[in-house]
């Protein structure tokens, strides 16, 4: 019987103590003696085929006729035998060494080699917050994902993507229950990819995600949730379209301020011509992106394309997103004044006057709150124009020149 050490999973940020590593989840690849064996060294593909096979046989140990017709499926006997003793060959000369033998009909990995299947399998039977916690460390994406033309693998694929579920769920709802969205949020995400119809885990995605503010997000969950129900030919139970409803009224998660003026609605009349513009589709990345610029406050981004492309409506739908975060949104065309090096701003700042008359002019520098008369022994007063003043009035709403004048004050100097 094997001992159980060898299939043991490494504590978090430790590396596994053994002579050969295989890594099989996420990516195929063999570490010996902390130098991993490079990917040429694989070109030909059956014998990694033969090391998959065998380290995922129970007790990694299988007849040579069922590896033969495993791998081999179309070929006599005669032919797979010699197919499997080069790939046996191959694999040697690659692993430097009897890794894996054949016996009496039997082959066989040596019970030293490292498998990180068999320490995800170990650590999820185990249990507890430790046991998923080094499980859902351990599960880096499918088992051999390259090899998804290979049907032999697809059971323990299956099989693989159940246990991780059944580690990372667990895991998840402490971290909420605890208050730990940043924790639990990300261990959902990796859930929901694995098991796109999993309710429950959609469901608590959507309530941590919209008690952290991000609305449209949750709602974004519930819609992926539908569409894998949808194709399985199941609907969303009635519990998770309460809670999209309840997400959509606002009930859950922090409130929102409401804008003052709809800008967004303005500023796609003003650009498109219409304040109802049709939704955006196809574009889930750049979208994403934007939702990450508005998350973070800040920040500037800018869109390039050939014209028709639809660059003018993702910056409307930005405007929008923003908006509903409780941004002031301004919108400027630029060009309207050849050579002047600010006119967007300065058509921004133009159009959200008009729109809001009752608003001070941003342009317009605010002046501060006159100081009491000083008493001085004799003053001079002189008018002067305006151009000619330190200080300036803003042109005149019809775009000319201001014609107002200032009176200043300066102490005259007595003689000594």
């Amino acid at each position: 019987m094997e001992s159980q050490p060898r299939n043991a999973a490494p504590r978090q940020g430790e590396r596994p103590q053994a002579p050969l590593r295989l890594y099989l989840l996420g990516r195929f690849e063999v570490v010996r003696a902390d130098a991993p064996i490079p990917a040429h060294a694989w070109r030909r593909r059956r014998p990694a085929d033969l090391l998959k096979l065998v380290a995922l046989a129970p007790g990694r140990s299988l007849p040579r006729d069922q590896a033969i017709d495993t791998l081999w499926p179309e070929k006599d006997p005669a032919s797979g035998a010699n197919n499997l003793h080069r790939a046996l060959y191959d694999l040697r000369q690659i692993l430097g060494g009897r890794w894996v033998d054949l016996d009496r009909g039997e082959l066989t990995l040596r019970s030293d080699v490292w498998v990180d299947v068999d320490a995800f399998e170990d650590a999820a039977r185990h249990g507890g917050r430790g046991g998923w916690t080094q499980a859902v460390a351990l599960y880096r994406g499918d088992l051999a994902p390259a090899d998804l033309d290979a049907p032999w693998l697809e059971p323990r694929r299956q099989a693989l993507r159940g246990r991780f579920v059944e580690a990372v769920f667990p895991l998840a709802r402490a971290a909420g229950a605890e208050g730990d969205a940043q924790l639990a949020i990300p261990l959902l995400r990796r859930l929901v990819e694995v098991d796109p119809a999993s309710e429950d885990a959609r469901r608590l995605l959507m309530r941590l995600l919209a008690g952290s503010g991000l609305r449209t997000e949750a709602l974004r969950q519930y819609d992926a949730c539908e569409l894998a129900l949808r194709a399985s030919g199941l609907g969303p139970s009635d519990e998770t379209r309460a809670l999209r409803s309840a997400i959509q009224r606002g009930d859950v998660g922090p409130a929102q301020p409401r804008p003052v003026l709809d800008g967004a609605r303005r500023a796609a009349r003003r650009l498109l011509g219409t304040s109802e513009p049709s939704p955006v589709r196809g574009r889930g990345p750049l979208l994403l992106v934007l939702e990450a610029l508005v998350e973070q406050g800040a920040g500037a981004i800018v869109l390039l394309g050939e014209p028709g492309v639809g660059k003018t409506r993702l910056a409307v739908e930005g405007a929008r997103l923003a908006q509903s975060r409780g941004a002031a949104v301004l919108c400027g065309i630029g060009g309207t004044q050849p050579g002047a090096p600010h006119s967007l701003f300065a058509d921004a700042f133009r159009e959200e006057a008009r729109a809001r008359p009752a608003q001070a002019d941003p342009r317009k520098p605010t002046r501060s709150r006159p100081r009491p008369p000083r008493a001085l022994p004799a003053r001079r007063c002189a008018a002067r124009s305006s151009r000619g003043s330190r200080r300036r009035s803003a042109p005149a709403r019809t775009g000319g020149p201001s014609t107002s004048s200032s009176t200043t004050c300066t102490p005259r100097t007595s003689p000594r």
